[in-house]
């Protein structure tokens, strides 16, 4: 009854012309027969068609087929517009080089010290002369004990000394201790002593703003650190609530590990715990492409936990970076892996963490969760 309602002619030029449109690359149709438009949608936006005749006097049917018919030598019949899709941001020459760098630092990376050195501003003004410099020397040295003999470098200590000397705070002194003279030799000794205290101000800054840098750096490790800590732990109380608690509708193991966390820690900084399971599983990936070497991590200080958010941004973005990481060779975006392909990777690594905690606490994983 439906179909003789709308008529056997509008069906047959429906399907047919859904069988043109498949060729086309268009991915979606959409018919409004309120605001009389059209909606085509394919990978790049979508085309808006609006008839400028919506009475059916006025449509000029082919005989051959039941279609539009437009006069050629006339006006179109229709009003088209186009919504381009906002196409998102590309991996930026830096964020390139730098996973080029990083492969190439993983074929040495044996060759590193436990604790990576840091940047010698003074030596190397520039992040990328520096990462060029430890590649080149890590090429020519044989093991980490010739490590030592590359200048620019600045050693740093992961456990952070509490008992360092703060900067000083300023002084007032007098400005006027002496006549003018142009003889060092002439100097009072309150002036010395006034120039001296000024001096030591500026050497303990200066020397402060260097020693902080290493500060920085050290906060830089440790974030990355907390990043794969936290994601390892989260990823295991998903796992624990899997096994030992029921779920509603719509209620997933994610939620209740939040749940669970507020409950017990109701004053811990939840946008900051989002933010850290966006940065997290991509920190954990590259960790893992280093076979879990904090080296490669370490070495570079560009490679922030905000890196990991701002630097790559969207998920393909991302692939295509740590595929460069991992192989060298730059793919296209046409070429980046699918959607069920990363789904099927972030899958893998879950479970690998997972079994790592049923083997801690020594429950027989494949027991536990059975052919599943």
């Amino acid at each position: 009854m439906a179909i003789n309602k709308i008529g056997g002619p509008t069906i047959d030029s429906l399907l047919y012309s859904l069988s043109k449109l498949k060729n086309t690359g268009v991915k979606s149709v959409t018919m409004n027969l309120v605001d009389n438009n059209i909606r085509l949608m394919d990978s790049t936006g979508t085309l808006v068609i609006k008839p400028n005749h919506v009475n059916s006097d006025d449509i000029t049917i082919n005989a051959s087929f039941p279609h539009y018919d437009y006069n050629q030598a006339s006006d179109l019949s229709f009003e088209a517009n186009i919504i381009e899709l906002k196409k998102f941001k590309e991996l930026d020459m830096a964020s390139i080089r730098l996973a080029e760098d990083l492969h190439k630092l993983l074929g040495y990376i044996g060759k590193l010290p436990n604790n990576p050195p840091i940047r010698d501003r003074s030596i190397f003004s520039k992040k990328e002369e520096y990462r060029e410099a430890l590649i080149s020397h890590l090429e020519k040295i044989n093991s980490t004990k010739d490590f030592q003999f590359f200048r620019g470098t600045q050693r740093i200590n992961l456990i952070s000394d509490d008992n360092q000397k703060s900067c000083s705070s300023f002084k007032i002194l007098p400005i006027r201790v002496q006549e003018k003279t142009s003889s060092l030799t002439e100097l009072s000794d309150e002036f010395k002593k006034i120039a001296k205290d000024l001096s030591e101000d500026i050497f303990l800054s200066v020397m402060g703003e260097a020693n902080e840098q290493g500060n920085k750096e050290v906060a830089r490790r440790k974030e990355l650190r907390f990043h794969v800590g936290f994601f390892k732990s989260y990823i295991q109380l998903q796992a624990f609530c899997e096994i030992n608690l029921n779920r509603k509708q719509s209620e997933t193991t994610k939620s209740q590990a939040k749940i669970l966390i507020a409950q017990f820690y109701p004053l811990i900084s939840l946008s900051n715990m989002e933010l850290m399971l966006q940065r997290a599983p991509r920190i954990y990936r590259l960790l893992e492409v280093a076979n879990f070497d904090w080296r490669l991590l370490d070495s570079f200080e560009e490679l922030s936990a905000c890196f990991f958010k701002s630097g790559v941004k969207t998920a393909i973005n991302f692939e295509i970076w740590i595929n460069l990481v991992r192989t060298g060779k730059l793919i296209s975006y046409d070429e980046e892996l699918k959607t069920q392909e990363r789904n099927r990777e972030n899958k893998r690594i879950k479970i690998e963490i997972i079994k790592e905690y049923f083997d801690i606490s020594g429950v027989n994983f494949d027991e536990m969760v059975g052919n599943e």
